[in-house]
C-alpha cells in the first residue's frame, strides 16, 4: 500500500536501507557499527524537533539485506517531512498498537520471518498505540503529563497558542499539587556599583548551568518586562537571578531612569555637540556606538578603522589585599563576545574626527594634560550635565541600554545587535538592556494606530 507525500500522523514506521545510510554520509566502518548506527538515527530523528523520540532494531534478512526498522514519534506531521529527515528512507504511518508494532519489529510471533536476524534493539520502550488522531486538547495533556513546560507546548505547534491560558493554569495547578510545604534554598548576594560584574555573574551561570535553568527578573513591579509573569511558562527554573535588585518594588520613576527617554535624547544630544570637549564628545559617542565605559576610556588611535572600531581592551577597577580601589588596563574586552569589530555610523566618525582633533597626539583618544580619562569621569560629567537639564541621573551604562534599546526598535537584525553589544546571545541583550522609552504621547499614537475598530 502507498501513501501520499502529503499524508499526515504522528506515529510512523520507517525502513533505512543501506544506500540511506550512504547518502546520510556514513562510511561502510560507521553504519556496521550497530550502536553507532542505532544512536545517529535515533539521534537524527530526536534532534529534527521538540518532543520527537524514536525506537529502532538493526536487522538482517535472509538474503544479507542489511537495514534498520524505526518507529518514530512527535507532533503532527507530514510523511515527505519524515523522509526528507532521514535521508529518503521509507516510509509509512504506524497502525495499530505497540505490542503488535514490537513482535513486527522483533521478528516474533506471527511476525516471523525465516532467515531474518536482529542484531541490535534499541529504545523499544517509546513504542506507542496508534490511537488515530488525537484533538489538540488531548495532545497538550499527554505533553502536561509527560513534564513539558508551557513555553515548550507553546513551540511545538503554533496552533496551541490558542490555548495559552489554559496551558498555564493547568501547568500552575500541577506544580502546586507537587511543590513541597518546605524548601531548602541557597541566597547569593553580588553588591557593587554599576558596571562592577553583577550583571556578567548571570553570563557566568548560564555558561555553568545552561539559560534553561535560569529566570532573570529586572523588575519588580511589573511596569517593565513584567517581572515574575514569565515564571511559571518557562517551567519554574531553579535558579532565579534578581537583577538590579534593591530591596523594594521599583516605581515607573525609578525605571524610567533605566535608559533615555525618547524625548530627553535629542535634549542632551543637541547639549553635547553644543559643547564639544573631550568629555562630552567621549558620552556622545557612546550614545552613537553604546561602548561600554571601559572600552570609550581605554581606546586608542590604533583600534580605528574607517567605519570600525576594533574593540580588544578595557578598563577593569577593583579592590586589593588593603582594600584601597585599583583601575589597571586589561588587554582584551570584558568577555570573550566583547572582543569585537564594532560598525558605526557616519556620525560618529564625525565626532571621532573631533576628538582626535582636540587630542591629535595622545596614546589614549580621551586624555586630560596626557593623563587617560577613566571611566568614573565619565560618569560624573553625565551626572552634571543630567542636573544641568534638569532630567533623572543616569549613569554611562544607561546610554549603553539606550543604544540597546534604540538598536531593537530600529528592528536591526538580531545577529547584528549581539555583534554590536558585545553579548553572546540576544536574550541577554532583551532581557538586561531592552526598555520602552517611548513618550506617552507615541503611546497613544501607537495604540490609535493599531486599534480601528
Amino acid at each position: 500500500m502507498s501513501f501520499s507525500p502529503k499524508t499526515r500522523a504522528r506515529c510512523w514506521i520507517v525502513t533505512v536501507q543501506e544506500k540511506n545510510m550512504v547518502s546520510a554520509g556514513l562510511t561502510k566502518e560507521q553504519y556496521f557499527d550497530y550502536e553507532f548506527v542505532a544512536d545517529y538515527f535515533i539521534g537524527l530523528w530526536e534532534n529534527s524537533g521538540d518532543n520527537r523520540k524514536a525506537g529502532l532494531v538493526v536487522c538482517k534478512s535472509a538474503l544479507g539485506l542489511y537495514h534498520l526498522h524505526m518507529a518514530c514519534y512527535g507532533n503532527t506531521t507530514t510523511l515527505k517531512s519524515v523522509a526528507d529527515i532521514l535521508y529518503h528512507s521509507h516510509v509509512e504511518p504506524q497502525y495499530g498498537g505497540k505490542d503488535a508494532l514490537k513482535s513486527y519489529l522483533l521478528k516474533d510471533g506471527i511476525y516471523s520471518e525465516k532467515g531474518e536476524i536482529v542484531l541490535l534493539q534499541k529504545n523499544l520502550d517509546v513504542i506507542e498505540d496508534a490511537q488515530g488522531k488525537r484533538s489538540d486538547l488531548e495532545e497538550i495533556a499527554r505533553l502536561l503529563k509527560e513534564g513539558q513546560t508551557p513555553q515548550q507546548i507553546l513551540r511545538s505547534n503554533l496552533q496551541y497558542y490558542r490555548y495559552e491560558k489554559l496551558i498555564l493554569h493547568a501547568y500552575t495547578d500541577m506544580r502546586i499539587d507537587t511543590a513541597p510545604v518546605k524548601l531548602d534554598v541557597y541566597c547569593e548576594w553580588h553588591l557593587g556599583e554599576s558596571g562592577s560584574g553583577k550583571t556578567y555573574f548571570y553570563n557566568t551561570l548560564c555558561d555553568k548551568y545552561g539559560k534553561d535553568k535560569i529566570y532573570i527578573v529586572t523588575d519588580y513591579d511589573n511596569n517593565a518586562s513584567g517581572g515574575f509573569d514569565g515564571y511559571m511558562r518557562i517551567g519554574c527554573p531553579p535558579i532565579l537571578f534578581m537583577d538590579e535588585f534593591k530591596g523594594c518594588g521599583i516605581s515607573y520613576q525609578k525605571l524610567l531612569k533605566e535608559i533615555f527617554m525618547q524625548d530627553e535624547i535629542p535634549i542632551i544630544i543637541n547639549y553635547l555637540k553644543s559643547n564639544p570637549d573631550i568629555y562630552n564628545l567621549g558620552i556622545l559617542l557612546t550614545f552613537q556606538t553604546g561602548l561600554r565605559v571601559g572600552e570609550l576610556s581605554t581606546l586608542k588611535k590604533e583600534d580605528l578603522h574607517g567605519h570600525v572600531i576594533k574593540i580588544r581592551r578595557t578598563e577593569d577597577k577593583y579592590r586589593n589585599e588593603n582594600n584601597k580601589w585599583v583601575v589597571t588596563i586589561k588587554e582584551h574586552a570584558k568577555t570573550d563576545a566583547g572582543n569585537r569589530d564594532l560598525i558605526i555610523p557616519s556620525t560618529a566618525l564625525t565626532t571621532l574626527n573631533l576628538i582626535l582633533e582636540l587630542n591629535p597626539s595622545g596614546t589614549y583618544l580621551f586624555e586630560h594634560y596626557n593623563k587617560r580619562i577613566r571611566g568614573n569621569t565619565f560618569n560624573k560629567r553625565l551626572s552634571a550635565i543630567c542636573d544641568k537639564l534638569q532630567i533623572p541621573h543616569r549613569t554611562m551604562h544607561k546610554i549603553r541600554k539606550t543604544y540597546g534599546t534604540t538598536l531593537i526598535d530600529g528592528d536591526v537584525d538580531e545577529g547584528f545587535i549581539t555583534e554590536q553589544m558585545g553579548h553572546s546571545d540576544i536574550s541577554t541583550t532583551k532581557k538586561l538592556y531592552y526598555f520602552s522609552n517611548k513618550t506617552m504621547e507615541n503611546k497613544e499614537k501607537q495604540i490609535e494606530n493599531a486599534i480601528c475598530f
